[in-house]
């Protein structure tokens, strides 16, 4: 279900902006999750190795499997089931309250990724001449470089956050602790 090669620019930045997004997401979540599994759900942290792992896993067996499907069912329909999968996932992630969940929902969400990185990278081969396919596919890879960037600085930018409001927490702590001693100490002379 290829098209005939065009140097369709627009087309291409289309799709490498679609790439680009799901990459900013990928990239905001990766980072947090960890976190967010062992300090607000109490995960261990070989359950956490096994939902990061899965994922990868996912992506790594699923991605030829679902290019041949790709070829055969076209490119666009790939590529939104794939991003469906990758946003849905992560949705329902946020709503959990189960560490033990987040390990199918890391197997959609690498099923998802699997689908939509050769189906983009095809989408790409069939828009360009073979003369630009090595621009279509550099731009394809500055945009997936671009979100996962933005999608890590924004994710530090988060931690970062979080260790400031932590640390000015530790460093009230003892004023605290002091208010506390003394208060006691007080009640405890006035009982005296």
């Amino acid at each position: 279900m290829t098209h005939a090669p065009a140097n369709n620019g627009r087309a291409v930045l289309r799709i490498a902006i679609v790439i680009g997004i799901a990459q900013f997401g990928f990239a905001t979540v990766l980072p947090l999750l960890p976190l967010h599994l062992t300090e607000h759900l109490g995960a261990s942290v070989k359950l956490v190795g096994v939902v990061v792992a899965t994922f990868a896993l996912v992506e790594t067996f699923f991605k030829t499997a679902l290019g041949g499907i790709t070829d055969r069912m076209g490119r666009r329909p790939i590529i939104v089931c794939g991003l469906i999968l990758s946003c849905v996932a992560p949705i329902i992630m946020a709503v959990l309250r189960s560490p033990v969940l987040f390990v199918p929902l890391r197997l959609i969400d690498g099923m998802g990724s699997a689908a939509l990185w050769p189906a983009a990278a095809a989408a790409i081969a069939d828009i360009t001449t073979p003369d630009r396919r090595a621009t279509g596919m550099a731009t394809l890879n500055m945009f997936f470089l671009a979100g996962l960037a933005v999608g890590f600085w924004r994710t530090l930018d988060e931690i970062k956050a979080s260790w400031r409001e932590e640390r000015r927490f530790l460093q009230q702590r003892p004023q605290a602790w002091r208010e506390e001693l003394l208060e006691r100490w007080r009640r405890a002379v006035e009982k005296v």
